[in-house]
């Protein structure tokens, strides 16, 4: 399983560029530092949010801007990247410092919020501990294809454990959003659930689900 960025729909425009060459009077370098930390302030101040199955689980993440334009537009009105020479096309301006963006996505995307186990945890063979772990997302360019969970305290010496995730293509999305879907009927001490992310282009969800189990 691959982790790749999304960043590289990012910035549509990119090879649209009609500058060929950096413009006048704009330093490269500490312009891929704006960007970088640009995009670490809008990442890092991107809305806290939680889900949750009463009494089994809880996940908190970012809602972080997925559309392209939107992170563009921010970064913009934010004065992040200081000065822009009149008549700048800030799409074309961003797609310059694709890779700094991609750079900065993908550490990001690779932490974007934790799973709280209420209760001992399954998905198939592989069993999920009560606690508190991390998690992110693996892709394929950009379209998700699992959350990975993380922490020391995981079965296997803390071997990651990937949610695969089943995709569908939609209109782009202005923000990740995640929810949890449970069945109409649940049978007391054997709850289980989906997990559904809607990002950029795609709704993913849970392949299997994972279910309550025993502490043993």
């Amino acid at each position: 399983m691959r982790a790749h960025s999304f960043a590289a729909a990012l910035i549509p425009l990119v090879a649209a560029t009609s500058w060929g060459q950096v413009p006048p009077n704009i330093d490269p370098k500490e312009i891929k530092e704006k960007v970088k930390q640009g995009v670490a302030d809008v990442l890092a101040s991107s809305e806290e949010k939680t889900v949750s199955l009463e009494g089994i689980v809880k996940i908190t993440y970012k809602e972080m801007p997925t559309n392209p334009k939107k992170i563009a537009e921010i970064l913009q009105q934010s004065g992040k990247l200081g000065q822009l020479p009149p008549n700048t096309d800030i799409d074309q301006y961003i797609g310059m410092f694709q890779n700094d963006i991609t750079e900065m996505l993908n550490e990001n995307l690779a932490n974007l919020g934790t799973i709280e186990a209420l209760v001992p945890l399954k998905l198939r063979s592989k069993r999920i501990p009560v606690g508190t772990w991390n998690f992110g997302f693996a892709f394929d360019g950009e379209r998700p294809i699992a959350l990975v969970i993380t922490g020391e305290g995981l079965p296997k010496d803390g071997k990651p454990i990937p949610i695969e995730l089943k995709t569908r293509s939609v209109d782009l999305q202005d923000v990740l959003s995640l929810e949890i879907v449970e069945p109409k009927k649940q049978k007391e001490g054997k709850e289980k659930f989906d997990i559904r992310v809607a990002f950029m282009r795609t709704v993913a969800q849970s392949k299997a689900k994972l279910e309550r189990t025993s502490a043993d």
